[in-house]
């Protein structure tokens, strides 16, 4: 068994699966919409409550005892970056102090209102990489005291875009490449190197309906501005995610903008109907954050 929970804006997302030998089998899909959105301002008792409230109705049908519960975070809310450093910080501590930093500087904030977390990527030239991860305090402090007041204690909090990272690694196989994911609430871009490395990651609030074009010159000019900055980087394959009319839309959109064929991936082990949520036909992103690392 493998659950999952993806906590957007204005919507909570579960799914919890069973494995029957290479496939899985959906058991249950849930979605409840938020009375007041996340993410937005400062938390307060309110949004919490909320965020309680929805927690315990996708996780209803999960069993107690020992399975992972994986919890998935928009990227518009965890930022991602890859720092390209002449040394790497020689403690947690003082990984910990440069993250900040950077982020502080990155994102006009205070570096205490930061959560950081940090992985090192080996070197690229003579640079050391470092993939590193930023949330607010307050988000965070406030998504762990509803986890655990929903009696949830997850086997991972992460970004969406690791999850799909996981998920989709039989993808990286081929070298460099781009995966651009879409859902209700965010449409997200990610570059990985040859080495299987995500570079850069990227995610936006969406309102209403998408504009295929604008998405397709913003990837294009990201893919230039990463071949500029990093030289000899290149993008072998593109691939996209996700489900829905808007998925091949985009896809029809991209291929003839772009110039090169872009890969519609599957989720592994998994109908394409179980990516669908049977209330409105809508793509829930919990089933992908449930069967990350269990393939």
């Amino acid at each position: 068994m493998a659950a999952g929970i993806h906590i957007g804006r204005r919507h909570v997302h579960g799914a919890l699966l069973s494995r029957q030998r290479s496939r899985w089998k959906v058991e249950t899909l849930a979605r409840v919409a938020l009375a007041q959105p996340l993410f937005e301002g400062v938390s307060d008792q309110v949004a919490e409550a909320g965020l309680v409230a929805a927690l315990q109705q996708v996780s209803a049908g999960f069993k107690q005892g020992f399975m992972p519960i994986r919890i998935a975070l928009p990227d518009t809310v965890i930022r991602s970056s890859v720092f390209e450093l002449d040394d790497l910080p020689r403690s947690p501590k003082l990984q910990q102090e440069l993250l900040r930093w950077r982020f502080s500087k990155t994102l006009q904030r205070d570096e205490d209102t930061f959560v950081c977390t940090g992985q090192p990527l080996g070197a690229a030239g003579d640079k050391q990489l470092l993939f590193a991860q930023a949330l607010e305090k307050d988000w965070y402090a406030m998504t762990q005291r509803a986890l655990q007041q929903a009696g949830i204690q997850p086997w991972s909090l992460n970004a969406q875009s690791a999850y799909q990272h996981n998920v989709y690694r039989d993808a990286c196989e081929h070298g460099s490449g781009a995966l651009i994911s879409v859902d209700m609430e965010t449409w997200g871009f990610q570059l990985w190197d040859s080495a299987r490395r995500l570079r850069y990651v990227r995610s936006r609030w969406r309102e209403g309906a998408l504009d295929f074009e604008w998405i397709s010159s913003e990837i294009e000019r990201v893919i230039r501005s990463q071949a500029s900055a990093a030289q000899g980087f290149q993008v072998e394959r593109l691939h996209i995610a996700g489900g829905g009319q808007e998925v091949d839309a985009l896809q029809q959109v991209l291929n003839r903008n772009l110039h090169q064929q872009v890969h519609l991936l599957p989720l592994p082990g998994i109908n394409p109907e179980a990516m669908l949520a049977s209330t409105d036909n809508g793509f829930n992103p919990a089933v992908l954050t449930a069967i990350s690392n269990e393939n």
